[in-house]
């Protein structure tokens, strides 16, 4: 079975770039590709970034089985035209798609005929097993997630796409205005914890522990010995550096 994993952007960032922002990596994507290939599950990846109008995607899908997509509600609509797309010169390829449109907007979802499949929720316990058969799930799966970060593998970023632009540093990420390139993004807490009555993200997203120090410290290390340099590093935190003392360590 031939797979791809297809990253959603928008058309032509990676030909014209108009902005640091647009050229940053998709830490789903590269989490999920890292647990799949640790679990024996080989993917191809391709982005949209890389084209400049949609009558360039048809060769860039051709002769795949399956097409995997991380959908966040801002790339929902990029989404539905490359399902379109895969479909029509795949008609008996299967979609796989999921992430945090597919987790607070599923009805939506379940209205594509070319998704053939949709995981709400976390799926980093859950995507081996449903890209290796996906024929024994429902259409409309429930994803199972790591209780910690701390138990998330460390992202294989050679598995990000490769934008082939000349200073691009590449697995690394260009500068991004608040520091000098090339960059490190890294996420170290998911789910914001002060639960506000306005808001009900905890009500789809389980809560999770925050990365340890250690496996941060760890992995910066391992990137600045590989690819370094690293000029800055960009932290994804969802807590908003509450707990101060693990920001000093």
């Amino acid at each position: 079975m031939k797979r791809l994993w297809l990253d959603l952007g928008d058309l032509g960032v990676f030909v014209r770039p108009s902005g640091p922002h647009d050229r940053w990596q998709d830490h789903g994507l590269g989490l999920l590709r890292t647990i799949l290939r640790n679990g024996g599950i080989e993917t191809d990846l391709f982005s949209t970034r890389s084209i400049r109008s949609w009558k360039e995607l048809d060769v860039h899908v051709a002769g795949y089985d399956m097409l995997l997509m991380n959908v966040r509600s801002y790339t929902y609509p990029l989404a539905f035209q490359a399902a379109r797309a895969f479909k029509r010169v795949n008609p008996s390829g299967v979609v796989i798609t999921g992430g945090m449109h597919a987790t607070v907007a599923p009805d939506e979802m379940l209205a594509v005929a070319e998704f053939d499949h949709i995981c709400q929720g976390p799926g980093e316990n859950t995507i081996v097993e449903l890209v290796r058969d996906p024929g024994s799930f429902p259409r409309l799966v429930e994803g199972k997630g790591a209780k910690s970060l701390s138990d998330w593998p460390v992202i294989d970023r050679t598995l990000w796409p490769d934008p082939h632009l000349q200073g691009f540093p590449w697995p690394l990420e260009p500068e991004c205005g608040w520091g000098p390139g090339p960059v490190a993004t890294i996420m170290t807490s998911r789910v914001c914890p002060w639960q506000c009555v306005f808001c009900n993200e905890s009500s789809y997203i389980p809560n999770m522990g925050r990365r340890s120090v250690d496996s941060v410290i760890d992995e910066l290390n391992f990137l600045d010995d590989k690819y370094g340099p690293i000029g800055s590093v960009v932290i994804h935190d969802s807590m908003f550096f509450q707990q101060p003392v693990w920001l000093r360590e």
